[in-house]
């Protein structure tokens, strides 16, 4: 350990990673946007340390992941980097998923209880929307639909801002939302949660 591996520890922070590490025990700082990586996907650890390789040291993470730099066309912008790290990193792991604004019904369902699924949030008969009643609808019809019947049973529907033209949607319990959002917003990003 060096002397400034030392010195950060006896002040309560982790070691400062060398260039290029992704070690989840490496973490600059205790950033907002880390507690929300590692609150959204736990047991994950590898989440957490590619946000934190994107937050401070983008040049890497952008050079391991050129299809996710250039796909999302952030060239220039790399204070939405690390946001987008998380988003990209959760969606690999089946936490995330990302939709068209102009998603078909039956589709849009599928995804949503897919990521419940996931999460194994709906348990006991609880159940989404059904198809039937919702098959013409728009996108943020079925989705607000969505949201309005997992309130009820204390889950969340939430999407991660990507500024775009498709919604990020996640799934949590609802007794995470308050942490979560403050996460983000701490970290200068944000959660919605309403789609009317």
């Amino acid at each position: 350990m060096t002397s400034s591996d030392f010195r950060r520890k006896s002040e309560g922070l982790s070691p400062i990673a060398p260039p290029g590490a992704r070690d989840p025990e490496y973490y600059e700082e205790e950033s907002a946007l880390l507690r929300l990586s590692r609150l959204l996907a736990p047991g994950e650890a590898d989440v957490a340390a590619e946000v934190n390789e994107a937050l401070h040291y983008p040049t890497v993470y952008s050079e391991k992941n050129p299809e996710r730099f250039d796909n999302r066309g952030l060239e220039g912008n790399e204070t939405f980097l690390p946001w987008i790290a998380l988003v990209d990193a959760l969606i690999q792991r089946g936490l995330a998923h990302e939709i068209d604004w102009k998603e078909e019904s039956d589709e849009v369902l599928a995804v949503v209880q897919r990521l419940l699924d996931r999460r194994q949030l709906l348990m006991n008969g609880r159940e989404l929307p059904p198809a039937d009643a919702l098959a013409s609808e728009a996108t943020h019809v079925v989705l607000q639909a969505c949201y309005d019947a997992l309130a009820a049973q204390d889950v969340v529907l939430a999407s991660l801002d990507i500024d775009s033209d498709s919604y990020v949607l996640i799934t949590v319990p609802s007794d995470w939302m308050q942490e979560l959002t403050t996460f983000a917003t701490e970290a200068g990003y944000r959660l919605i949660v309403e789609y009317n």
